[in-house]
This record gives structure tokens, sequence and C-alpha cells, in this order.
């Protein structure tokens, strides 16, 4: 391996956050030849905002918790066909209560309602952002993330495309990262040992995981990604659960336990050229939404709002077990 050189968005993304985006010269590529060099400049840039939009979109929908009990969940309803999506996703949705949970698999009802509520919260954003600072002399936040994709939309190879636009894109991200924490919490009920089988004990443990969430999202998200698939068991509904076999239960120095990668796991990310312990040996960007702007990260405040769900879904987990 040769030295790290991950790069730091973070001063970046306060940059932005406070002062704006000046409008530069040549800002996009003219053609697709010149795209691949005008990308990796970029893309510091494109990440920057994209943890803009990530924390605010999450800390929005945070701080409406309080108005959706018990879980501080929203759901889409009653939806008519002949409104636009916008309309749809601002104007019909409920609360989510606890007859909303499937019993057999908790924690997929927990992500599909957990990118409903975020959804909400970036399109809520995106609204916000629209309107104030830009201008003649600078973007706003929302204009230039639209100016990035727009390039990558008409340049990049097929694969490579953001079609789904800024909303989709930042979307897309938050909600696999919402996955892999429920995921997480769920397969921690099945790998912790008998005398962590109750609800406080699952839920000291998942406390206890933050570290794991954090590597996961440090790591390249198309290999990140890639690698999650393979250590998953496919469902109905699109819904992935994590195969216990690539998770144990380890404790730290101070014997807190605490979820970690099996080394069947870990061969697995292996595979897909993801190290969670060696630094890599090329730029890395990782997951935006790890970028603390004072109160903690978005991932931060997403994991503890799931731990919060949690410790309302693992005393039914515990009392199906011991049936």
């Amino acid at each position: 391996m040769t030295e790290q050189r991950r790069i730091n968005i973070a001063p970046l993304a306060h940059h932005f956050a406070a002062q704006g985006y000046d409008k530069p010269e040549g800002n996009a590529p003219e053609n697709s030849f010149d795209f691949s060099v005008w990308y990796q400049k970029t893309k510091p840039e494109l990440y920057a905002l994209t943890a803009i939009v990530a924390d605010r979109s999450v800390s929005r929908a945070v701080a409406l918790r309080p108005q959706r009990p018990p879980y501080g969940l929203t759901t889409i309803s009653n939806i008519p066909p002949q409104l636009p999506i916008l309309d749809n996703v601002l104007n019909n949705y409920r609360s989510v209560v606890p007859s909303d949970i499937d019993h057999q698999y908790p924690f997929f009802s927990i992500a599909d309602f957990m990118r409903d509520t975020l959804f909400r919260g970036i399109t809520e954003e995106a609204i916000s952002l629209k309107v104030g600072a830009g201008g003649h002399e600078k973007y706003t936040v929302w204009e230039r993330l639209e100016n990035i994709l727009s390039a990558v939309n008409q340049f990049a190879p097929e694969g490579n495309r953001a079609s789904m636009g800024s909303t989709g894109f930042i979307a897309s991200g938050i909600n696999f990262a919402s996955v892999v924490m429920t995921g997480m919490l769920d397969v921690i009920s099945d790998v912790a040992p008998r005398e962590y089988q109750t609800a406080e004990g699952l839920t000291q443990i998942a406390i206890n995981s933050y570290p794991l969430v954090v590597k996961l999202a440090a790591g390249e998200f198309d290999k990140v990604t890639g690698a999650v698939n393979y250590m998953s068991n496919a469902y109905p509904g699109n819904h992935l659960k994590f195969d216990p076999t690539n998770f144990k239960i380890s404790e730290d120095e101070k014997r807190h336990p605490m979820l970690e990668i099996s080394p069947k796991g870990k061969f697995i990310l292996m595979a897909n050229d993801v190290d969670l312990e060696e630094p890599a040996d090329h730029a890395v960007l990782g997951c935006p939404a790890l970028v603390n702007f004072g109160e903690g990260s978005a991932i931060r405040k997403m994991w503890d709002w799931n731990i919060d769900i949690a410790q309302q879904i693992y005393p039914g987990i515990v009392a199906n077990k011991n049936k």
C-alpha cells in the first residue's frame, strides 16, 4: 500500500455553506474526452455540496421527530394519481404507527419509512435552497449541484450517469446509508450471544457499533454498495438482509460488545477492493454525510435516530425468539 490520500471535503463544505459558491470560468466539460479529467477535479465539489444538502435535509427531518410519534417517521399515503409527485410528497403523508410495522421483518419496514421520511426532508430542503443566495455572481448550493450533475448526465459513461437529478442523487446515498444501518441493527439480534439477547443487551451492542457505520461510510461508495449486496440475502420487496455469517460480536479493550465484520465478511469486502483496516492507495471520497457542521454529522444523527427506534423494536424481537 502507498500512502493514503484520502480527500477531506469538510473544509470545502464548510466554506460553501458559509460563503456560497462563486461562479467559475469554464466550469463544465465540452465533450466526453474532457469529462474524466474535469470530473476528478470537480468530484470534491460535488461531494462537498452534497454534504451540505444531506446535513440540512436530515436535520430538517430530525427536528420534526417530536411531531411524528412514536418513531418520528412518515409515509406517503392516499396518493391521488392525478397529482404531481411533489404534491404527493409534501401533502399526502402521515405519521408511522406500530401497526404499520411488519412484525416478521420490522427493520425492513423501518428502512422503507426512513426512506420516505428523509425523501420528504430532501424535497423540502431542495425547495428552500432554490430560493435565496444565487444571482449573477454566485450559485446557490442547489444550482451548482444541478450544474455538475447536468454535465455528468451529458458526458459520463452510461453506467455512471446520475440520471435521477439532484434530489434523487442525494436520496440514493442517504437511503443506502439507512439500509445499512437498519441492516446492522437487524443482524445484531441474529449474532448476539445469549447473554445479550435482551432488549437492553441488543441496544447496548447497537450503541457501541457506531465505529462500523463510520468505517463502511468512509469507503468508496460504488465498492461498498457492491460489497454490501454480496454480504446480504435478497428478500421480497427489494429488501436485503445481512447474512449473519458475515458478522460477529467482539469486545473492545473495555469489554464493550460491538458488531464487527467476520472473517468471511472481510473476505467479501476484500474481494470488492474494500479494506476497512488499511488506507486506500488512491484518492478516496467517503460518504458526504460524514461531514460534521457542528451538531454531529448526518450519519451520526441518522444512527442515533435508528437506535431510538431499535429500542422500541427489540422487545418484540426478543419476545418472538422466546416463544
